[in-house]
């Protein structure tokens, strides 16, 4: 039995840079007999969120924020 019964999962983290979104597969099989493959029907998506480092102000690092959380919305709204 899994702990955690989910085909999909995301990895969110600080990022200054924006970076690309990164599919990292489950692998299966063992190292120790030498038979690990990726398996394609189990996988993590690693997104960035992007956060504001030059804003004029509170104000403006606000917007700024909000507009982060609206493109990592929409990237998610579009991987489901």
């Amino acid at each position: 039995m899994y702990r955690f019964d989910a085909s999909k999962g995301y990895y969110i983290y600080p990022d200054s840079e924006g970076q690309v979104p990164l599919v990292l597969n489950l692998n299966k099989g063992s190292t120790y007999e030498n038979n690990v493959s990726a398996r394609d029907d189990v996988n993590i998506i690693k997104r960035g969120f992007k956060i504001p480092n030059k804003a004029a102000d509170y104000d403006d690092f606000k917007m700024q924020i909000h507009e982060s959380k609206l493109v990592l919305q929409n990237f998610i709204t579009s991987q489901i």
